[in-house]
């Protein structure tokens, strides 16, 4: 018989699966712990990353960047300041530089804490003469990432004893048979609220030989300023020194001529770069400049040098302006000078052959 009492055994294996069960759910816990450890470190990490870069950082704020410094006397040192002021979260470091010597910065570098504020003392020394103007640029450089450079600029003046009309004399550009014709007035008057000037009085003075200064005989607060007539090609410069007595300091006036010759060409040298294909350098394009009136040029060849180069005329680019253009053949012998001869002109216009590449 058997005996119903009797305990059947469980079927293989029947008591473990709740403890692997178990087991597994340890791993994914495991598993799920260590996605969300690192998903919480790179999001810490992120932040601390984006706060470094957004918020903790300087910033760099200037009140005031131009500054007027008002006016003085010759060499008198105007003063002023900027105001730099540390908005941000972190140190700021900076530099600071003037465009010219005539320009002191104090302190030049430093470090501004956060919240806080410096100033950098400006000193701008004046010209040496009156009826001047000194205007310069400052640059603030700093480790602001925004404003890595913030560029600030301060002027002042040294007012003349007088006005002067005109304040700058340009004659241009003259051929030297204009030169004994050419003549500009350069008047002279109080300047406002002032007590009238004493014509006698008056000095106009210049160290160059290009000019030359003489009283009017129409006005006699006035000046004729006029040219040497034996002027070489060439640019003239000269300040005039204009005295309201012998014995004042001087108001300059900056005055300029430039004598060319009566017919010229452009460019007078020419660079010859060979074309990508063919057996030709690339085409150069000339203008040529008649500033006569009497006769304007309007044949222009070459001489020599027939066989290497081409020239054609194009058209006018203005009634005394002939536009030309050159074509040079590669192979040929590329001279150093080319000499075009004008109808009207007796001399030759040369053409300097600076490189054939």
């Amino acid at each position: 018989m058997v005996d119903s009492s009797a305990t059947i055994p469980a079927p293989l294996g029947g008591a473990e699966r709740p403890a692997r069960r178990a087991s597994k759910a340890r791993f994914w816990v495991c598993i799920a712990f260590l996605m969300l450890a690192a998903l919480v470190g790179t999001a810490v990490g992120g932040g601390i990353h984006f706060y470094r870069a957004v918020w903790h950082i300087p910033s760099l704020v200037i009140d005031e960047s131009h500054l007027d410094l008002g006016s003085g006397k010759p060499n008198e040192v105007m003063r002023g300041s900027l105001r730099l002021k540390n908005t941000g979260r972190a140190p700021l470091e900076f530099t600071a530089q003037g465009s010219c010597g005539c320009t002191s910065l104090k302190p030049g570098s430093g470090t501004v804490m956060p919240g806080g504020e410096l100033e950098v003392a400006v000193a701008l020394t004046l010209a040496s003469h009156t009826n001047s103007e000194r205007a310069v640029q400052i640059s603030i450089k700093s480790n602001d990432p925004r404003r890595s450079e913030v560029q600030c600029s301060a002027k002042a003046r040294c007012p003349g004893p007088c006005r002067l009309n005109p304040a700058f004399i340009n004659f241009g550009q003259l051929t030297r048979a204009q030169l004994a014709s050419a003549g500009q007035l350069l008047r002279i008057s109080p300047n406002e609220g002032d007590v009238p000037l004493d014509a006698g009085s008056l000095v106009v003075e210049t160290r160059s030989r290009a000019f030359r200064i003489e009283a009017s005989s129409e006005d006699k607060f006035a000046f004729r300023v006029s040219l040497a007539g034996d002027l070489a090609s060439g640019d003239y410069f000269d300040d005039l020194d204009v005295k309201v007595s012998p014995s004042a300091l001087p108001a300059r006036v900056p005055v300029h001529v430039q004598v060319v010759e009566p017919v010229s060409i452009v460019p007078t040298t020419i660079f010859l770069r060979r074309q990508s294909a063919g057996d030709q350098y690339e085409p150069i394009d000339l203008l040529l400049i008649d500033r006569r009136r009497d006769a304007p040029i309007d044949e222009v060849s070459l001489i020599g040098s027939a066989g290497t180069f081409q020239l054609e005329q194009t058209g006018k680019a203005a009634p005394h302006v002939l536009r030309l253009r050159l074509i040079a053949r590669a192979g040929g012998d590329i001279p150093s000078v080319l000499n075009l001869k004008c109808n009207g002109l007796d001399d030759p216009i040369s053409i300097r052959v600076a490189a054939a590449k």
